[in-house]
């Protein structure tokens, strides 16, 4: 009988942390599109000038139709709303796979599966944000075909990047510049590019990541390789699922009004202490947005909802809430979830 892997596979000390961290942020994406089904990517059109839909018409043609027949509006919404669930479903696959195989060592085959959802589903997301006029401009006109990734110049991508960061208010700790040249920089040593390349291609030729003499790529990888392969990718996945995260919830944000933001409010706040607490021995700027969060934090008003003791945040508070979502009450001893405490301004 073939032996069951280990729930962390072959990862080992802060790996295993990353590990869970992508994997809580991956699921919360998934419980938006399973929420999301059920609701916001719902659509309810009410009647013009009692033009009824016909009963036969579906998928394109009614589109078509609906276009023809003064539901312009309704129509922008419906390929908004698709084209979220879609881009966002695809890109969880990807991104799935991508983590059980890091997991497994399966270094190629990760990195292989983490170029499509990093460079072209996540771009044609930030795209929606920033541009939406412009996206739509592709999406009304049957005469137009979406542009590839690749059509997008080096400029217009990172200003894309740049106005999406901008909406969504993205962490400091991956400005987007460095978003666009870890995704698209062929020239830059510390990209996803090379890698991606070789994972996909036995023999590269670009003069950045040139295959050595007698060589394949990613064939002979010794340990040291592998160990350096995962450990990059478990420094960077982290902020680009946060980021696609974020990007999601701004675009569902510009066409619904969330049932309840709080909690979306909330469980982004707890993501970010994942991050910054997964970061902390990164570098002293991580430990000093730590402290100012804390800092931040304790001038709430925030209290148990048990005995109404106000509550005193601190890095094991942090942790509490990033892994389980709860505060263990000081006074009470009460566990209480972040998304039942009150706050009193």
């Amino acid at each position: 009988m073939r032996k069951r892997l280990p729930r962390y596979g072959f990862l080992r000390g802060n790996k295993k942390k990353a590990y869970d961290f992508c994997f809580m942020v991956h699921d919360e994406m998934v419980m938006i599109i399973k929420y999301g089904e059920k609701t916001i990517f719902q659509h309810q059109i009410t009647s013009v000038d009692g033009k009824h839909i016909p009963t036969e018409c579906t998928g394109e043609a009614l589109l078509r139709w609906l276009s023809n027949n003064g539901y312009e509006k309704d129509v922008a919404l419906i390929l908004y709303k698709q084209s979220i669930i879609a881009l966002l479903s695809d890109c969880l696959h990807f991104f799935y796979e991508a983590l059980q195989n890091l997991k497994k060592s399966k270094i190629s085959v990760a990195y292989s599966l983490l170029r499509k959802p990093l460079k072209e589903n996540l771009f044609y997301m930030e795209w929606m944000l920033a541009e939406p006029e412009e996206y739509f401009k592709y999406m009304f006109n049957e005469e137009l075909s979406v542009p590839p990734v690749e059509d997008f110049s080096p400029e217009r991508k990172l200003k894309i990047i740049e106005r999406a960061y901008e909406k969504v208010g993205g962490t400091p700790l991956m400005p987007p510049k460095l978003m666009y040249d870890i995704r698209y920089n062929k020239n830059c040593h510390y990209g996803i590019e090379p890698l991606c390349q070789k994972a996909t291609h036995l023999i590269t030729s670009f003069r950045n990541y040139k295959t050595t003499p007698q060589n394949f790529n990613f064939i002979f990888s010794n340990p040291q390789n592998l160990e350096e392969q995962l450990v990059y990718a478990f420094n960077v996945l982290p902020f680009f699922l946060v980021h696609t995260l974020q990007v999601v919830n701004r675009l569902i944000s510009d066409f619904s009004e969330w049932n309840d933001l709080s909690y979306v409010n909330k469980t982004e706040l707890r993501i970010l202490f994942g991050l910054l607490l997964l970061k902390k021995d990164s570098g002293p700027s991580v430990r000093s947005m730590l402290n100012a969060m804390i800092k931040k934090m304790n001038k709430s008003n925030l209290h148990c909802t048990g005995c109404n003791e106000k509550i005193r945040f601190n890095q094991t508070i942090l942790e509490m809430i990033s892994i389980g979502g709860i505060i263990e009450c000081k006074k009470c001893g009460e566990l209480i979830s972040i998304y039942d405490i009150s706050e009193d301004s």
